[in-house]
């Protein structure tokens, strides 16, 4: 969150965080789910306008770890939230810079471990919600979902918030 912390701030968007007393476990590549949670929380501050809220919460259910960022954003009508995924999907044309590739990273970084992500929206306007769920287990193997599997990463480490 500290990342985002200066364009938030530059926007007057408030970004809270809604993590439980007691530990939520998983096993992830601790650079790569920077990454992840990187893009989810700037593209909230991008989309943001002046005056919002960004909220990240954690939350073990299951044998899932689920973390969520949700936005008082432009939000996504359903054509928007089909495409979201694909190479090159730019959800706001011109509004906003980027190439319409880090939601596509994401994705195969999310996959890599086991897990999926997704979005949800009630519509333009009406903010968004992006949620990632991750296995609480220590996996064997990262793969992508369409690959064999693979060793784990090197660096892959438990997480918690």
């Amino acid at each position: 969150m500290s990342s985002v912390a200066p364009s938030a701030a530059k926007k007057d968007i408030v970004v809270q965080a809604q993590v439980p007393e007691s530990a939520v476990e998983g096993y992830v590549d601790p650079e790569r789910y920077g990454q992840v949670l990187d893009n989810l929380l700037s593209n909230a501050v991008k989309f943001t306008p002046r005056g919002g809220r960004i909220n990240v919460s954690l939350a073990a259910k299951d044998e899932s770890a689920i973390i969520g960022v949700e936005d008082t954003g432009a939000g996504l009508s359903p054509g928007q939230q089909k495409q979201l995924f694909q190479a090159f999907s730019r959800m706001h044309g011109a509004m906003a810079p980027g190439l319409g590739l880090g939601l596509v990273i994401s994705r195969a970084i999310v996959e890599q471990h086991g897990g999926r992500i997704w979005a949800e929206s009630e519509g333009p306007d009406r903010g968004s919600q992006f949620w990632v769920s991750l296995p609480r287990r220590a996996p064997d193997t990262f793969s992508p979902a369409s690959a064999a599997p693979t060793p784990a990463p090197s660096g892959a480490a438990p997480f918690g918030l």
